[in-house]
């Protein structure tokens, strides 16, 4: 439960802005730029299921945003509140993943100086609201980087190793960024199993 007497965490008022700052650009509803018009082509043609063949308008996108858009079409319109949504929930989730990225690599004032340039920054608002992946490439990568320094802290069992094979699987259908995190959780990983020289570990890191 909680109470009104206690004065709200920092860290939350900063969410909250940068929220209500993406959820303003978004309503706004401006027009689709060039790079969006062409984009917008290639997702009203294909079914959510074709997930390789060649864009037009020198576009490119991750397969999996590339179904998420056309599903999303497919089930609600062409509006660009719908088309724009994908980016939006990315750009809020990512609000929330920096958060916690923060707090384990930097002391707090730190910590919430970052939360802020990330909650304020003009690119942050505007790609939020822009039919284009990068938004998910930012969260996608953010969850990798939470994800290696859990695992780098608390050794994964066969099991949660299995699933982050998978995940890494999806994160790089999701992101094209995400394979460059994938390789630096890789050698992050394989430099901390040789230094407590954890063969089993290594190979689970390579995999």
């Amino acid at each position: 439960m909680i109470r009104l007497d206690q004065p709200i965490p920092p860290a939350t008022l900063l969410i909250a802005a940068g929220i209500a700052l993406r959820l303003a650009a978004f309503l706004a509803n401006r027009e689709y730029w060039l790079d969006e018009a062409a984009l917008i082509g290639n997702l009203t043609h294909g079914s959510p299921t074709q997930l390789t063949e060649p864009l037009q308008g020198t576009q490119l996108v991750p397969p999996l945003f590339l179904a998420a858009e056309r599903t999303l079409i497919a089930a609600f319109g062409t509006s660009r509140f719908v088309t724009r949504s994908l980016p939006l929930i990315a750009g809020i989730a990512s609000l929330f993943l920096f958060r916690d990225l923060a707090r384990r690599i930097l002391n707090p004032n730190a910590a919430l100086l970052a939360l802020a340039l990330l909650a304020f920054s003009d690119e942050q608002i505007y790609y939020a609201t822009e039919l284009k992946p990068y938004m998910l490439d930012v969260a996608v990568v953010l969850a990798l980087s939470l994800g290696t320094l859990h695992a780098l802290r608390f050794p994964p069992t066969p099991r949660h190793a299995a699933l982050g094979i998978c995940l890494g699987g999806l994160a790089i259908w999701s992101s094209f960024p995400a394979l460059f995190a994938l390789a630096a959780a890789c050698l992050a990983g394989s430099i901390d199993a040789l230094r407590r020289r954890l063969l089993r570990h290594l190979v689970g890191w390579c995999l």
